[in-house]
């Protein structure tokens, strides 16, 4: 069972996990071998109850300032971790942190080719909490074209 949340600030054409809890998509490690109807539904169980606990964890990242101070204190800075804080960061108009995480994000050469292909600004103050809005905004409108994403509110239902 997997759990885990996609970002709508990254500009993917493919849904993934962007962030899950301990950047460990997997709830139970191994798959559950079936002996029983009694057995297999009380491990089954197990796995459900933990998942449920990271889906409320996750819920609560609707509060963005909760979201970012989870986000900064949590993440490393391997991987897309320095992106994800930084568009927290934007998002809380944390412009010296968000600042600092990008820089981090655009000097790590695993990522220039991202950054090129996908158009990521590198004049970082060009970045703002706007810029931001703008690719979420960007991303709902394009997965809600998507025939099985038409239940997905537009940015126009959230208030700013």
């Amino acid at each position: 069972m997997n759990v885990g949340l996609h970002l709508l600030f990254n500009k993917d054409s493919y849904l993934s996990f962007s962030y899950s809890y301990n950047n460990d998509t997997r709830i139970g490690k191994k798959f559950i071998e079936y002996k029983n109807d009694e057995q297999f539904e009380k491990e089954v169980r197990k796995y459900v109850e933990l998942a449920n606990t990271y889906v409320l964890k996750y819920r609560s990242f609707r509060d963005v300032n909760y979201a970012k101070q989870y986000i900064v204190n949590e993440l490393n800075d391997s991987d897309w971790n320095p992106y994800i804080k930084s568009v927290f960061c934007f998002l809380e108009d944390d412009q010296g942190n968000g600042k600092k995480y990008y820089g981090k994000f655009i000097r790590e050469p695993y990522f220039k080719s991202i950054i090129e292909k996908d158009n990521y600004p590198i004049d970082i103050t060009k970045l703002n909490k706007d810029y931001v809005i703008n690719i979420i905004s960007e991303q709902r409108k394009f997965w809600h074209s998507k025939s099985s994403m038409k239940k997905m509110k537009t940015i126009e239902n959230y208030e700013r």
